[in-house]
């Protein structure tokens, strides 16, 4: 399957354009309720990736596909240092601009991370990113990310998955589970284990959209998703599952 990387780099400037804050990543507007739907995902998304990356301060973080920052602001507080990294030029200004964290550095990157040296990361992590990669321009950033990991290194991603895997348009791919567990494993990684942590539809965000509680009820809400994310699985139109990885030496 083939994502047009253009097309992919100017929609994201065109949102960093547009779009103030976490909704130029989250989501394609910014109407009341969709900001409701941008607060919950961010949250979800946010502390399941926390939880599973388990980052301690001698950590050299990767953030692929960074956008204005989002995740690195709240990793770059618990780790050494964490290299954040995206195609999209506005993105990266946005998040220059927003970031007041000394050991978080953002760079533009076009195809490849070869100014990142090798054994020099720890963790990688990602959060709905990989759906705008292709699979060719997956396969090379996998050996980049073999390449640039230590020995014990980690990679945690969050990425939708359906059922069966299809193209939407050009800019996103819907992979099923099996397909990034399978790349991986080509490309020298371990499967540690996976998760779904959030689907479409959503009891719980839907019940947070209609109440729209007070922020501090958002860890409740996350409750409710892990209740209720096992029921009607049939009737979802995706999930958004965690996946680690571990580095197999060669």
């Amino acid at each position: 399957m083939t994502i047009d990387n253009g097309k992919v780099t100017e929609l994201f400037n065109k949102r960093a354009s547009t779009l103030s804050g976490n909704n130029s990543v989250l989501s394609s507007n910014q109407n009341p309720r969709t900001i409701l739907q941008n607060i919950y995902r961010d949250y979800i998304t946010k502390n399941t990736l926390l939880k599973h990356l388990q980052v301690n301060k001698t950590d050299t973080l990767l953030d692929f596909g960074c956008g204005v920052g989002r995740l690195s602001k709240h990793t770059g507080k618990k780790c050494k240092s964490v290299l954040a990294v995206d195609t999209s030029e506005k993105m990266i200004a946005n998040a220059i601009n927003t970031t007041n964290l000394s050991n978080v550095t953002y760079r533009t990157i076009s195809g490849d991370l070869s100014f990142c040296k090798k054994n020099s990361i720890s963790k990688v992590y990602t959060c709905w990113v990989l759906q705008h990669v292709s699979d060719t321009a997956l396969n090379i950033y996998m050996d980049e990310f073999y390449r640039v990991l230590n020995n014990n290194g980690k990679i945690v991603i969050m990425e939708q998955t359906s059922k069966t895997s299809y193209q939407n348009d050009d800019v996103i791919i819907q992979r099923k589970s099996s397909d990034y567990v399978n790349l991986f494993k080509l490309k020298g990684f371990s499967l540690v284990y996976s998760k779904k942590v959030f689907k479409v539809p959503s009891y719980a965000m839907d019940y947070w959209i209609k109440l729209n509680p007070p922020l501090f009820l958002l860890p409740f809400f996350g409750i409710l998703e892990r209740l209720t994310i096992s029921r009607k699985q049939d009737a979802a139109d995706y999930f958004t599952e965690v996946f680690v990885f571990k580095k197999v030496t060669r």
